[in-house]
C-alpha cells in the first residue's frame, strides 16, 4: 500500500467492490460504471498535486479559448435575434469583454441583472 492509498475511506466501493463485467457480455452502462470505478480507485493512488487535488482531471480553472469566446458571442447574438435572453456565467462575460465585445458583454450583464 502506498502512502496515498491510506487516504481512501473504509468501505470505498471503488476499491472494495470489484467490477464484475465481462466485456463480451456486459452492457454498455456496466462497462461505463466499471471504468468509472477503476478511475476512482486510481485517483486515490495519485499523489496530491500543487492545486491540492489528487486527480489531474480537473477543468475548473481553464480559461476560455478564442474559439469558445467566438461561439459564446455567436450563441448570444442568435438568441438576441430570436428575442430571447441569453444567460452566461461571469467568466464568459469577462472573456467577451477582454476579446473586445464590450457592448455585448455589458448588454448581457444588464439583462441578467434585470431578471
Amino acid at each position: 500500500m502506498t502512502a496515498y492509498e491510506d487516504r481512501a475511506p473504509q468501505g470505498n466501493p471503488a476499491i472494495t467492490r470489484p467490477a464484475r463485467v465481462d466485456t463480451a457480455e456486459g452492457s454498455r452502462a456496466q462497462r461505463c460504471v466499471a471504468g468509472l470505478r477503476r478511475r476512482g480507485a486510481a485517483s486515490w493512488r495519485l499523489p496530491v498535486l500543487e492545486c491540492g487535488r489528487p486527480d489531474p482531471w480537473n477543468y475548473d480553472e481553464l480559461p476560455l479559448t478564442d474559439k469558445q469566446v467566438k461561439g459564446a458571442r455567436a450563441a448570444a447574438e442568435h438568441l438576441l435575434a430570436c428575442d430571447l435572453t441569453p444567460l452566461m456565467d461571469v467568466d464568459t462575460l469577462r472573456a467577451l469583454w477582454r476579446a473586445g465585445h464590450r457592448e455585448l458583454a455589458a448588454e448581457l450583464a444588464r439583462s441578467a441583472v434585470e431578471l
